[in-house]
């Protein structure tokens, strides 16, 4: 307030007011800002630090040139405290979180965890959590796949390594219970975001998503996935293409999409019954039974249809599905 004598705010991409530092104040500015009323004062009630969990003293720690980023630095970390450090890129803050996170060696000085849990360093590797600025070239090996990145700190111990042989059934195996435990295709960034534009696209727009974006970014990504099946079903299911050759196979893709309860992995699964439905109508065909082949052909969307009545009332789609979304001024 002290910088100007006139102020300009901007909201989503357009000017929404410009007025005088006389002629304002701070909350004003700051709902102009956000479209809505804001408060500027939080009450909080006081809470008593708990027992004393990290000491750091006279801490020196060397970056990756060997010079000395962290210099004399000691504080003192309670249960219940959130401790921030503040400043410019560049000046040690990577090298104290590596330091902490005992993944770099520090040079002088002492890091102390007073949990007992904590004494030893494979046991800190395993219960503190460390996010590191860049995470794709600190936290992951690009060229690695998720099974491989998931063992990084385990892939000499067992069971992922017996005999100095990686065993891959077992690698396989933890990637496939971590993605259960942490539902990673329902909980990426990219999958939280596209679940907050078809449920709540107004909360979405006001956390800085660009609904329309978003909106159009998956209507081209299932419709190239649906030419990838199209492709694949010309070239080398049936190897030919006849006009309406895809006809039903639309109605298929919803009933799976519903039969799964509009989850990636649900829907995944149907399909594959779908598409076991559609190979085992062309395996009886071909076994030359007496059946009426109108009556095989029609077996997938009997399935569909069975599927759909059987999950009528338990399929919740997204509540802003096929609801226009127009952003407000």
């Amino acid at each position: 307030m002290n910088l100007c004598d006139t102020v300009t705010v901007l909201r989503r991409g357009q000017v929404v007011a410009t007025t005088t530092i006389q002629q304002t104040t701070r909350q004003k500015l700051a709902e102009l800002m956000v479209g809505r009323e804001v408060c500027l004062q939080l009450n909080k009630s006081s809470i008593l630090p708990g027992k004393l969990v990290l000491s750091v003293q006279e801490l020196h720690v060397a970056d990756h040139r060997g010079v000395i980023a962290v210099r004399n630095v000691s504080f003192h970390l309670r249960a219940g405290e959130i401790l921030g450090i503040a400043g410019v890129d560049g000046n040690g803050q990577r090298e104290l979180a590596d330091a902490i996170a005992q993944v770099r060696s520090i040079k002088r000085g002492k890091i102390e965890f007073v949990d007992p849990l904590l004494q030893k360093i494979e046991k800190i590797a395993r219960i503190i959590g460390y996010f590191p600025e860049d995470r794709q070239k600190m936290g992951l090996v690009l060229q690695f796949n998720i099974a491989e990145n998931l063992i990084l700190k385990d892939f000499q111990k067992l069971p992922f390594c017996r005999h100095f042989l990686l065993q891959s059934k077992a690698i396989h195996n933890n990637a496939k219970s971590a993605i259960q435990e942490f539902d990673i295709l329902f909980n990426t960034s990219f999958g939280l975001t596209l679940r907050a534009v078809g449920e709540y696209p107004q909360a979405a727009a006001t956390a800085g998503v660009s609904v329309q974006r978003v909106r159009y970014l998956a209507v081209v990504l299932s419709g190239c996935l649906a030419s990838l099946g199209g492709a694949y079903s010309s070239l080398v299911e049936v190897r030919y293409f006849a006009e309406g050759m895809s006809a039903g196979k639309g109605f298929i893709a919803i009933a799976a999409l519903i039969f799964g309860k509009w989850h990636p992995i649900g829907s995944a699964v149907a399909c594959l019954l779908f598409g076991i439905t559609e190979a085992l109508q062309l395996r009886i065909q071909a076994l030359g039974t007496n059946v009426p082949y109108q009556f095989l052909v029609m077996l997938p969307y009997a399935i569909a249809l069975l599927a759909l009545v059987s999950k009528q009332n338990r399929s919740t789609p997204p509540a802003a599905l096929g609801v226009p979304y127009f952003p407000k001024s």
